[in-house]
């Protein structure tokens, strides 16, 4: 169990929790292909409860850890300061698909009461200020990539923050009446950086089967979910969720650029026979070829409901997409239920 929780003797879905978690998710440029590691299989390095059976049958497709540490939370430095919030622990991970497609993930537990407002601050900068984060004087991501073999990696495009509240924050979040919430979760999902208004229509997409109201509940938009009331297995699948969506966004990206560059290519080439001409279809479907695996295995292996088939995990998953599918997501407001 995850400091600053508590269930009962049944292992619930719900629980409460004493402390805010928040995981911080990176997509990484640059391709760091998976190798044999005595870190083993990502289903061993958390706690998934009832959901460990499904990820176990799936271990072949899910993300491998290439680092996992435990780090002393002082060395972790932002460039605009801790905003009050000082941490209790700090785990770092770097993930990796098959197809080498890398997310750094960074578990942070806050060592006292977290605000809205503050934890709205501390989220702002650890996104929009990614690159100036530190650990012991150096960038984050040059620290990392020493610990892995050198490998050169960049931060990524991609970001997602799943925070997880405690103590007063969860109670004000799941006891409060319905604007002061709406307030409250304003606040958290857009970093601090859009005004609310009352008068906007907000959207409820979340399913109705998984609401139960001031146990549990759910909030996300396009880079920020707060996830209130799960037991930590619970936080552990969505974690997983989130790693593996972000991974696919990022693959799509690439992909993309990658089927433009190739159309690009056979537009200008300049073929005068045709040992050239099948040379150029040699390359072009071999680029073809390398496209199709990464919307196989780095897209429609994280985007469907096979790696864990269960209500909580679906509507987190197909939520998210639809976020992230809609242009105008950033500008909208957030979707959020009693769940």
């Amino acid at each position: 169990m995850l400091p600053g929780t508590s269930t009962s003797a049944t292992v619930l879905d719900s629980a409460t929790r004493d402390r805010t978690r928040v995981l911080l998710l990176f997509s990484l440029s640059g391709r760091l292909r998976p190798r044999d590691s005595a870190l083993g299989a990502l289903v061993d390095r958390y706690d998934y409860g009832r959901f460990a059976s499904h990820l176990m049958t799936s271990q072949d497709v899910l993300p491998v850890p290439m680092l996992d540490e435990q780090v002393a939370p002082r060395r972790l430095r932002l460039p605009h300061g801790d905003h009050g919030l000082g941490l209790a622990s700090l785990r770092i991970l770097v993930v990796t698909t098959p197809r080498g497609d890398a997310t750094l993930v960074a578990d942070c537990a806050f060592a006292g009461e977290t605000t809205a407002g503050d934890l709205a601050a501390w989220l702002a900068t650890t996104c929009f200020d990614r690159e100036r984060i530190e650990l012991d004087d150096r960038p984050l991501l040059q620290a990392l990539t020493e610990r892995l073999g050198g490998r050169p990696l960049a931060l990524g495009q991609n970001v997602h923050q799943l925070v997880f509240p405690g103590g007063r924050l969860q109670r004000d979040l799941l006891g409060a009446d319905e604007a002061r919430k709406a307030v409250l979760l304003n606040e958290i999902v857009y970093r601090g950086r859009m005004p609310w208004n009352p008068a906007a229509p907000y959207d409820a997409s979340l399913a109705p089967t998984i609401r139960n109201h001031g146990v549990t509940l759910s909030a996300l938009g396009r880079g920020v979910s707060v996830q209130a009331g799960w037991a930590p297995h619970v936080e552990n699948g969505l974690m997983l969720v989130a790693v593996g969506m972000i991974s696919a966004l990022a693959v799509l990206q690439r992909t993309r650029l990658t089927a433009f560059a190739t159309m690009k290519a056979n537009e200008q080439a300049l073929t005068d026979s045709p040992t050239e001409i099948r040379s150029l279809i040699t390359r072009l479907s071999a680029g073809v070829n390398e496209l199709q695996l990464d919307l196989a295995f780095g897209v429609e292996a994280y985007v469907d409901s096979l790696l864990i088939p269960e209500m909580v995990m679906e509507a987190f998953q197909s939520s998210l997409g639809r976020h992230w599918a809609s242009a105008t997501a950033s500008r909208t407001r957030p979707a959020w239920s009693s769940a």
